[in-house]
Formats: C-alpha cells, sequence, structure tokens
C-alpha cells in the first residue's frame, strides 16, 4: 500500500529530480519494448513518462493510477524527466478499451462516435483543448471586468415573456403555468444597474432558431455585460477593447499549448481599435443596406487588417430602424423622433451602456459632408424623471449648428443624465 504523499502534477515533475514522488491520473499510453515498459500518465497538467519494468501488471490504457517513484532526468522524456524505480497502484479496475487510441495525434472518428462516449473521447487532448480555451477566455473577460469595479450577477433562465423580438423562444410547462428559456439576461442586467452600475454575467441562453448555420446557435453561453454613466459610446468602446486584450492574454497564459495544437493564431488587440460609421463602411463596400451581412463583415476585417493592422474593427451609427430598441443616436444626420421605449443604450454587442430611457429615431441617409459634427453642446430640454416617453429636439449652442438633445435616465429612480448628440 503506497503511503500519501505530496502529489506532484506531472507539469511540476523537471523541478523535483532526484526526489521521491507521488503523481496520479491516467494511463495515456503503454509502450512495451524488450526489455522495459514505458507508462505515459496523463493528468490535468500534462503528461509524464514511467519507466515500469513491467511491474504494471500489464493494466490497459485510461486505467486511472497512483505511482510513486524516483525522479529522473532524461532529455528523450517528455518534459525531460521520467519516473524511474515505480511503485504502480490501481485506483480503479482494468479501463474498457476507448473506441480510438487517446494518444493520436488526431481524432479518427466521427462525431456520433465521440458523443456516444463522451466521457472518454473528450479526453483526448484536441476534444480537450477548445474547452481549455474557453476556460481561459472566460477567466479574461471576468477579470477584466472586476477590475474595472463591475459585479457578476446570476439571473433567472426561466421567465415568464420573451427578452428580445425577433427571435423564437422555447416554451416550458412550470407548474401548469407557461414559461419561456431565457434568451438573454437583458433586462435583468437594466435592473441590476440601477443596483451596482456595473454588472456582467456568464451564463446559457437559448434560443429556438431552426437555422443550419454557424451564427445560429439554439444554446450557447453568453458572455454580457452591462454599466451605467456613459457619456458617449467611445466610453463602451474602451471597456470593449480591454476585455477583448484581457481575454486573448488569459487564453495565451493559460491555454497556449492549448491553442498550438489545433494550429491556431490568437489575434493581437491593438491599443485602439480603429472604427468606422455605418455609412462610411457602406461606401466602402459601394452597397447601400440596412445591416452588414456575412461577406460585408469579412470585406471590412480585410480593409481593417489592410489599412489599420488591426483584425478587429467597430462600426459604429447603425440605422435605428435596424436597431430598435438598443442604439443610443450618436454622429449621423438629424434623427426624426418616431418613438419612446424604456431600454438601454448600447451598441452591436452584449456589453451596453445603460439607462433607463432611450429615444427610438428614424435617420435619413445622407452623405458624409451633410452631416453635422458629431457633437455640439448644448443645453436639453427639461424632462420629467422616471421611465417616460421622451422627446428628442433641435437646441442651438453658440450659435453652431442645431445639436439634437436626448435626455435617458438612469434605471435608478430619481437621478438621470443627459445626452447631447449632434
Amino acid at each position: 500500500m503506497i503511503r500519501p504523499a505530496t502529489r506532484v502534477l506531472a507539469a511540476e515533475l523537471a523541478a523535483h529530480v532526484g526526489e521521491t514522488v507521488e503523481v496520479c491520473g491516467w494511463l495515456h499510453r503503454r509502450r512495451e519494448l524488450k526489455n522495459v515498459t514505458f507508462l505515459v500518465l496523463r493528468d490535468r497538467s500534462g503528461l509524464g513518462q514511467i519507466v515500469a519494468s513491467g511491474a504494471d501488471g500489464g493494466l490497459p490504457e485510461e486505467t486511472v493510477l497512483r505511482v510513486r517513484g524516483t525522479v529522473t532526468a532524461n532529455p528523450q522524456a517528455p518534459g525531460g524527466v521520467e519516473l524511474t524505480s515505480p511503485v504502480v497502484e490501481p485506483l480503479s479496475g482494468p479501463a474498457q478499451a476507448p473506441p480510438f487510441g487517446l494518444h493520436r495525434p488526431t481524432v479518427p472518428a466521427a462525431l456520433p462516435t465521440v458523443l456516444d462516449h463522451a466521457p472518454v473521447t473528450l479526453r483526448h487532448p484536441r476534444l480537450r483543448a477548445p474547452h481549455q480555451i474557453s476556460a481561459a477566455s472566460v477567466a479574461g473577460f471576468r477579470a477584466a471586468l472586476d477590475a474595472q469595479g463591475f459585479t457578476e450577477i446570476h439571473t433567472p433562465k426561466v421567465v415568464s415573456s420573451a427578452t428580445e423580438s425577433g427571435a423564437d423562444v422555447f416554451t416550458v410547462d412550470w407548474f401548469g403555468r407557461p414559461a419561456h428559456l431565457a434568451q438573454s439576461p437583458q433586462f435583468f442586467k437594466q435592473t441590476m444597474v440601477g443596483v451596482f452600475e456595473r454588472v456582467y454575467e456568464t451564463g446559457p441562453v437559448f434560443r429556438a432558431e431552426p437555422h443550419d448555420t454557424a451564427r445560429h446557435l439554439a444554446q450557447y453561453t453568453s458572455l454580457d455585460a452591462e454599466l451605467g454613466f456613459i457619456g458617449v459610446h467611445h466610453d463602451v468602446m474602451a471597456v470593449v477593447r480591454e476585455v477583448v486584450a484581457a481575454m486573448t492574454e488569459e487564453v495565451a497564459r493559460r491555454a497556449g499549448e492549448a491553442v498550438r495544437l489545433l494550429q491556431a493564431t490568437l489575434p493581437e488587440v491593438p491599443a485602439e481599435i480603429p472604427h468606422v460609421h455605418f455609412a462610411d463602411a457602406m461606401a466602402l463596400l459601394g452597397a447601400d443596406e440596412p445591416d452588414l451581412a456575412t461577406a460585408h463583415e469579412r470585406a471590412l476585417s480585410e480593409w481593417a487588417l489592410r489599412e489599420h493592422g488591426s483584425e478587429f474593427l467597430f462600426v459604429t451609427g447603425y440605422p435605428m430602424a435596424k436597431r430598435p430598441s438598443t442604439p443610443t443616436p450618436n454622429r449621423a444626420a438629424r434623427p426624426t423622433p418616431t418613438a419612446s421605449t424604456c431600454s438601454s443604450a448600447g451598441w452591436n454587442w452584449s456589453p451596453a451602456a445603460s439607462g433607463c430611457t432611450v429615444t427610438r429615431t428614424t435617420w435619413p441617409r445622407l452623405p458624409r459632408a451633410a452631416r453635422p459634427p458629431s457633437r455640439t453642446p448644448a443645453t436639453c430640454p427639461p424632462s420629467g424623471t422616471g421611465c417616460r416617453r421622451t422627446v428628442a429636439s433641435p437646441s442651438a449652442s453658440n450659435g453652431g449648428p442645431p445639436a439634437w438633445c436626448v435626455r435617458t435616465t438612469s434605471a435608478a429612480p430619481r437621478s438621470s443624465r443627459v445626452t447631447c448628440t449632434g
């Protein structure tokens, strides 16, 4: 019986040369030669080699083991070290052989085989790698927002009504009453902005959209953020940039080997992500559409990389007819107020500037030269507090061109902010 000892991970063995240590993990591979047997042990940190000399009793691969031995330097072994004079103790019965060799460099099986044997097949390094990258990116997301004073929240996933229009919902029976799986935590985020000012969540969302494309998923993990006291959309863009940079840095730090295994390349996040107005983007594309198609996005990405050396690009100033509930009016032609809604002022990703009231407007398309300056200081007309109808009206400042003023109220009662947009 092996006595308890301080467990050492495979990736840490090089720091214990000459010492007797204990390792635990799965028998990843077994190689039998004429006079010696090599066991490759796999744990959460990587692989370690054990010189067994036939002392393992012929255990099959994927058997769970505890091994105690002496760490010996060997440049040909994984990590440059191996365990010699081992005492091998099985912690499980002999494992059933997996449907394919987990030590192989690729996955020689179709998706149904992988799913049918998921408890074993997902141990393959290439199938583990996406989960490692996902975990690292979410850790970077959380760390970046925590550093900027955000509070993580956890919102209900069964709701009484649809969260967003334009997306179908999954209906469930909730003790005899109809309910829905949440499409988004949007309403809860807006509520909690009035409590914490800055909030975020990582959690599942559900959309009953039977589309067979890579851009439509019935269930996925959403990274959502919401913040208050926003002056202009550049404030949100700055937060987005910091979050994306932190996510890529954390993936490189924690899952760099997984990235290399998948032969992927992490993008470089510039100090300032370039941005282009929607109307200018349409001009670059030679198109006149209310939204960007997939081909448009690819073309703009190529343009940003070619002209700015950036794999990232912000597109601002989306037509309000296409983004009716979340955008806030900014640099564009003077708006024509059409309706008001109690919503949040946001942009084309989940982290959004928050406020309780945003004026919904329609924007006539004008050439770039016809647009007024992006922002003109002005004093907005008085407006009531609370979540009420908001009226956009022109005002003048210092004899300059008219500015369009929108008073928005925060989610917190009796507080408001004024955004004047040219």
